[in-house]
């Protein structure tokens, strides 16, 4: 995975004068403060630090960012929908409901984030990571992953329908369901736990120890 390329020296600035009529900003590093609810057409932030940052009143049409840090911001039920993030970091930010459909994404890196019912169908990610998140009720359907990577994270009741999860590790996560196609858990790598959850789920069978 490529990390953010930022430059060394960036420019304090203020969340709330992110421009509405030329929206983007670069080599900004803000702290705090929140985005009004004021219509921004493709807002793109680039080279940028971004920490404690409230967007839960953004309304918008195709966010952009490039080789951005965003710690702690808010991004709960915001419609993200066809976003595009290249080389970005989230550590410990809020997706809460929040929907992404159709985003592209590629080298990200997603930490810590409580992602419960985030909406993520139809994404094309390319090398992302989840880490430490919460993903319990999210929605992953029909999307193309190259290079998915999700670990120490919970997945009760991922949707994953119309994906091929070969190649897939879920071993270091946590679920007692998710949705997915029979034919697609084909080369899935779980647990031996979590193979009987599914067995039980898609198949009908009670899996017993052997016995001796």
């Amino acid at each position: 995975m490529q990390p953010p390329k930022l430059t060394p020296e960036l420019t304090a600035h203020a969340l709330a004068d992110w421009p509405s009529d030329d929206p983007y900003l670069q080599g900004v590093m803000i702290d705090g403060g929140s985005l009004d609810d004021t219509w921004r057409h493709h807002p793109t932030i680039e080279n940028s630090r971004v920490t404690h940052g409230d967007f839960t009143a953004l309304q918008a049409e195709r966010f952009e960012a490039s080789d951005v840090v965003f710690r702690n911001c808010d991004f709960a039920n915001v419609d993200l929908s066809h976003a595009a993030f290249y080389r970005v970091v989230f550590e410990q930010c809020r997706f809460t409901g929040t929907d992404l459909t159709g985003a592209y994404l590629r080298d990200v890196s997603f930490q810590g984030c409580q992602m419960a019912l985030a909406w993520l169908p139809e994404v094309t990610a390319k090398t992302v990571h989840f880490t430490d998140c919460r993903l319990a009720g999210a929605e992953f359907s029909r999307g193309k992953f190259t290079q998915l990577r999700l670990v120490h994270c919970d997945l009760e009741g991922l949707g994953l329908l119309g994906l091929k999860l070969k190649g897939w590790d879920l071993t270091s996560c946590q679920f007692d369901a998710i949705g997915a196609d029979v034919t697609g858990l084909a080369g899935l790598k779980v647990t031996a736990l979590q193979a009987e959850a599914l067995a039980r789920r898609y198949l009908g069978l009670t899996v017993k120890p052997s016995s001796d």
